[in-house]
């Protein structure tokens, strides 16, 4: 009756380490860390692209709710550079002054 061969070069399947070249070791470690970097690079990027439109979504919200007071003063009969000029009390919310 046979002996079982466990955890050895002989047994069908199994790696030898000891198989590999001195050129082929350290290899995964390289592009592992290629593959840590690629990732952290779009993490990176989507953050930014989300800060972005976060931003252009704050700014469009301030303008919007700034415009029709500014409006409401022309339906007045009020001159545009008037109205141009007036912020109403949700423009001064927006860090950026009107007409930037």
């Amino acid at each position: 009756m046979k002996e079982p061969k466990l955890l050895t070069s002989e047994v069908s399947g199994a790696l030898d380490c000891t198989a590999l070249s001195s050129s082929e070791r350290g290899s995964a470690t390289v592009v592992m860390v290629g593959v840590i970097a690629s990732v952290f690079l779009l993490t990176i990027s989507g953050l930014l692209l989300a800060s972005a439109v976060l931003a252009s979504h704050r700014a469009r919200t301030a303008a919007e709710l700034a415009a029709p007071p500014a409006a409401g003063l022309l339906v007045l009969g009020q001159p545009c550079s008037a109205s141009f000029g007036w912020r109403g009390p949700v423009a001064p919310l927006n860090p950026r002054p009107v007409g930037d």
